[in-house]
């Protein structure tokens, strides 16, 4: 992926859902203290709610690491400037930019049929562009599952050549999770390594050899201490993908 905002100044913010229980900031040893004004700011978003990580990187040198919120309530345990989160529908730009990286490749186009690359999708979608699933025109309404429900690429398939089409594709725009199952499945089919390994090869990894990002339950692995998730204010186990 190419890389922006070269000089400047650089705030990435890692949110995990709220949890309950604000904590005192953690920072990371060594690196300078974060602004007064931000660090008053987001110790007031962790009374409201907010868990998560603060991080403003200058000319490829961090200015300040901090963390707020716990990262679990029932054991007290805080976040750190280390604790990673899950990005939840972060995801799609991430398969995005792996779709692109394999359009750049000379492996797809984006006006590829879907049902083209993947012939054994059914249902009016599989006649949807690649390029249509990645900017939610191609019609898909509704969902195939759970957002955790583990399904296997030809029950996916299945699943998702079953729901009706809101209006012909590149016609419309409504927001689909199941267009990008079907990115994930192009994805698996034309790498040469599958969805993770390429993921973690050619997309999240970052010089030097270290990678971005991982998955909870696979490899490239999450690595370091991750929160528990909340969902409403209730506790819920997930298994996504996060960054590090």
């Amino acid at each position: 992926m190419r890389r922006f905002l070269a000089g400047t100044t650089l705030i990435a913010l890692l949110t995990a859902a709220c949890a309950a229980g604000p904590a005192r900031p953690a920072r990371t040893s060594g690196a300078p203290a974060c602004d007064p004004a931000l660090d008053t700011a987001f110790t007031a978003w962790a009374a409201a709610g907010f868990s998560g990580s603060i991080a403003i990187r200058k000319d490829g040198a961090f200015e300040c690491r901090a963390a707020y919120g716990m990262a679990d309530a029932a054991a007290r345990r805080p976040n750190t400037p280390e604790t990673v989160f899950s990005i939840g529908s972060v995801t799609k730009a991430v398969t995005a930019a792996a779709i692109l990286r394999l359009a750049d490749e000379g492996r797809l186009s984006l006006d590829d049929r879907v049902g083209r690359i993947l012939p054994r999708l059914r249902g009016p979608v599989a006649e949807a562009t690649v390029g249509q699933l990645l900017l939610h025109t191609s019609g898909l309404n509704g969902t195939h599952g759970d957002d955790y429900e583990r399904l296997s690429p030809d029950a996916a398939m299945a699943a998702i050549g079953t729901l009706k089409l809101a209006f012909p594709p590149g016609t419309g725009y409504v927001y689909s999770n199941s267009g990008y199952t079907l990115l994930a499945l192009v994805v698996e089919r034309l790498s040469d390594r599958g969805y993770r390994d390429y993921l973690g090869s050619a997309v999240l990894r970052l010089p030097g050899g270290r990678v971005a990002g991982g998955f909870w339950d696979g490899r490239p692995a999450a690595g370091r201490p991750h929160p528990a998730p909340y969902a409403r204010g209730r506790r819920r186990m997930r298994r996504p993908v996060v960054r590090r």
